[in-house]
């Protein structure tokens, strides 16, 4: 009788970890209006997870009560960032209220569940995404080859414009960069795919051993993002340092300083690497700010000119910023992205509360791999700023503590059965000694 009860009880405990994995990866991929659920009307995405959520909160309530001071507080705090986005910044009605719960909902269900099943819900979302990227590869490099491809043109929103291949989208644009067609997967642009693949890549330990940690890393490089590209640059020398290979960054950043040397020289500029790339990171005719930094655009600049001696300053310009034209011509925002464009909305106070949020949450799980996470996705926010999308935020939830654990104590499981009593005190144990991946994918 007692190992029936056990049978049924493991059953539906598996049952409701699966529908927490499919509701929180439809919803951060609804976020973000990746392609395959882009066309699935946001409140139906958004009530199958508020149910998935539900159904796991309650399966798993006396667990998900066991806080930490810290864990309480910074939980308390994403709950006034998102309140406050509420009040200020979303439209004011009943869908996108019912949103916010549903997302809160998630993002606490995320941030109290026990290791395992961060885990469990961890590998969903990045298989996922490494099949979307690697798929669109796939079909991306036919593309290249002038192979025709099904496609339609889609125009329904006032700032993208694409050819959709089902598979992947191919951004229209008058940037010139843009011609040298840019991945971009199933994500709306070529940066916001190679962000996501940094980041992944960094949570995997940059295991390329890995096919689909293969597809994320030719993710980056195809997308031909410079910011991306920095991002990467940046993980892998934080993984350096984390691995104590000293060596290793000195020989990275010399390659690189040789690399933008050959490529200024080589048929002088005339190549794809320093066009794409370094003649981006040379100063403008200023001599104040970086070619490639175009995360604004002048209407937005002088507007935000304007903004920084008002009274708005101190809460944002809130909803407003978005204007009220159903073209979208009277919104500010449009073609604008990065911290600037998220402390014109927001202002000092959702600034503030932001930044206590990620840094309580940080110091609660700071360990040398996530504090890198932690500045590589602070970098990322301020070039372009969705730290409050479903996409980035819950992974960002889900990926600190996976780092944080498994840098301190190598076997979770026997920790939480009492058999490791081994100090906690060096938060960063058996990084370089066993690769993350092996951890989060349960090798």
């Amino acid at each position: 009788m007692t190992a029936t009860l056990t049978h049924k009880t493991r059953r539906n405990r598996r049952f409701d970890l699966i529908l927490m994995c499919i509701g929180t990866v439809l919803v951060m991929l609804r976020s973000l209006r990746i392609l395959y659920v882009r066309g699935i009307p946001e409140g139906i995405i958004y009530g199958f997870g508020f149910v998935c959520f539900v159904i796991y909160i309650m399966a798993n309530f006396r667990k998900l009560q066991q806080f930490t001071v810290l864990g309480f507080i910074s939980l308390f705090v994403l709950l006034i960032v998102y309140i406050y986005e509420q009040m200020t910044v979303s439209a004011f009605k009943l869908p996108s209220t019912f949103n916010m719960v549903t997302l809160l909902m998630g993002a606490f269900a995320l941030m109290q569940a026990p290791l395992e099943d961060k885990r469990t819900i961890y590998r969903a979302y990045n298989v996922t995404i490494q099949v979307m990227v690697g798929v669109g590869l796939i079909a991306w490099i036919l593309f290249l080859f002038n192979v025709p491809l099904p496609y339609y043109t889609d125009n329904s929103d006032n700032f993208y414009h694409y050819n959709v291949y089902y598979v992947f989208n191919l951004v229209l644009s008058s940037n010139p960069l843009d011609l040298l067609y840019r991945y971009a997967g199933p994500f709306l642009e070529p940066g916001h795919c190679g962000t996501m693949c940094v980041y992944l890549l960094y949570i995997n330990g940059m295991n390329l051993k890995n096919v689909g940690n293969i597809f994320l890393l030719l993710g980056v490089l195809f997308s031909l993002s410079l910011a991306a590209y920095g991002l990467l640059a940046g993980a892998v020398l934080i993984l350096f340092y984390v691995r104590r290979k000293y060596i290793s960054i000195a020989v990275m950043a010399g390659i690189f300083v040789l690399l933008g040397i050959t490529s200024q020289y080589l048929n002088n500029g005339d190549n794809p690497l320093y066009q794409i790339v370094f003649s981006r990171l040379e100063l403008n005719e200023n001599g104040d700010d970086i070619i490639g930094n175009n995360r604004t655009s002048g209407f937005f600049d002088l507007t935000y000119s304007h903004y920084l001696n008002s009274d708005n300053i101190v809460t944002g310009v809130g909803r407003r910023a978005f204007g009220q034209r159903s073209d979208g011509t009277d919104n500010a925002t449009i073609g604008s992205a990065g911290y600037k464009r998220y402390f014109f909305i927001r202002g000092i106070v959702g600034s503030v509360l932001i930044c206590s949020f990620l840094l309580i949450y940080t110091i609660e799980y700071g360990s040398r791999m996530s504090i890198g996470y932690f500045i590589i996705y602070l970098i990322s926010n301020i070039i372009r700023d969705y730290p409050l999308k479903e996409q980035w935020m819950y992974l960002f939830l889900l990926a600190m503590p996976l780092m944080y654990y498994y840098g301190t104590h190598i076997n979770m499981r026997q920790r939480d059965e009492g058999e490791n009593n081994e100090s906690s005190s060096d938060p960063d144990k058996g990084i370089g000694k066993h690769n993350i991946t092996e951890y989060l994918h349960g090798q």
